[in-house]
C-alpha cells in the first residue's frame, strides 16, 4: 500500500487510481496506527455502529480525546465506475479540505484511504473528528426533537441557506443538501453549523434548475407553506452575491420539482 500525507494537507494529487493509497494528518498518525492495532476500524470491533447499508458502514471511534467518526465503503457495487475517478470517500476528502479552505464549517478531516488492484476499487475509508453536541436537521421533520419551533426552524433555515448561496457563488453545486447532512448546535451566542457528507459537491456551471434541486432536497422534509418557501428563497437571493436567476424563476422551478417528487 502506498502511503502519502503525513507532511502535508490532503490534496487532489494524493489520490491515486491505479494502486492503493492513504493519507493520515500528520499529528494524528501514531493514534491512527494504535487504533487500527485494535481493529477500532473493524465492522464488529470495539468501535459502536452508528449507521449501516448493504454497501457501507459508518462507526463511532473513541479517541486519546474526544471521538471520529470512521466510514467504510466495504463493497463496491458497478466497480468500473470509479476505474478512472476516486471513490466516494477520496471524493468526499477533497471536498473537505476544498470547502474548508473556502471558509465552510466542517468537520476536521483525519484520513483518508483505498484499497485497489490494477485500477479496481476494492473498498475505500474516511475518518473525520465527530463534531460534539451537534444535532441534525432532521430534529425539524415531524416527529423530531424541534418540530414546530418556527423560530429556531427559521434560525436553522437562514444559517444553511447563507452557506447554500456561498458554495453556489463558489460555482459549485451540493447535490447532498439534505436534513441529514446539516447540523446545528444551540449555543448561547446563536446557533453553530456544521456540513457534512460532502461527497457529491461538484464544480458546474449554476442555473436555476440545478439551485432549485439543491433546495428541493432541503425543503422536501420540512412541513412549510409555498409562501415560507419563497421568504427563504426571496433570503437566499439577497446574500448571494451573484444573481444567478429570479426569484419567481426559482420558485416556480422548486415548487415544480417538489410536486413531482411528492407524486413518487
Amino acid at each position: 500500500m502506498k502511503f502519502f500525507g503525513i507532511n502535508s494537507g490532503f490534496a487532489w494529487w494524493r489520490m491515486r487510481l491505479h494502486c492503493s493509497w492513504r493519507w493520515i494528518k500528520k499529528d494524528f498518525a501514531a493514534e491512527f496506527h494504535r487504533l487500527a492495532a485494535t481493529g477500532a476500524f473493524e465492522y464488529g470491533g470495539p468501535s459502536s455502529v452508528i449507521w449501516q447499508t448493504r454497501n457501507k458502514f459508518v462507526l463511532k471511534v473513541a479517541l486519546e480525546s474526544g471521538f471520529a467518526v470512521y466510514k467504510s465503503f466495504f463493497q463496491i457495487r458497478n466497480f468500473h465506475q470509479y476505474l478512472l475517478r476516486p471513490s466516494l470517500s477520496a471524493a468526499e476528502a477533497f471536498n473537505y479540505r476544498r470547502l474548508a479552505g473556502l471558509g465552510f464549517p466542517l468537520p476536521e478531516l483525519l484520513a483518508v484511504g483505498e484499497t485497489r488492484c490494477c485500477f479496481v476499487l476494492k473498498n475505500s475509508f474516511l475518518l473525520t473528528r465527530f463534531v460534539e453536541g451537534f444535532s441534525s436537521g432532521l430534529d425539524f421533520r415531524e416527529g423530531g426533537a424541534h418540530f414546530g419551533e418556527k423560530e429556531l426552524l427559521m434560525d436553522f433555515c437562514h444559517g444553511h441557506l447563507r452557506l447554500l448561496a456561498k458554495l453556489h457563488d463558489a460555482w459549485i453545486c451540493h447535490r447532498g443538501f439534505t436534513l441529514p447532512n446539516l447540523l446545528y448546535r444551540i449555543d448561547p451566542d446563536g446557533l453553530k453549523l456544521c456540513w457534512v457528507d460532502v461527497a457529491e459537491c461538484r464544480i458546474a456551471i449554476m442555473s436555476t434548475r440545478r439551485i432549485a434541486e439543491d433546495m428541493a432536497n432541503f425543503f422536501i422534509d420540512l412541513d412549510m407553506l409555498p409562501e415560507e418557501r419563497r421568504e427563504l428563497i426571496k433570503y437566499y437571493l439577497g446574500v448571494s452575491k451573484r444573481r444567478w436567476t429570479s426569484e419567481q424563476r426559482l420558485f416556480d422551478t422548486l415548487e415544480k420539482i417538489l410536486a413531482e417528487r411528492s407524486k413518487k
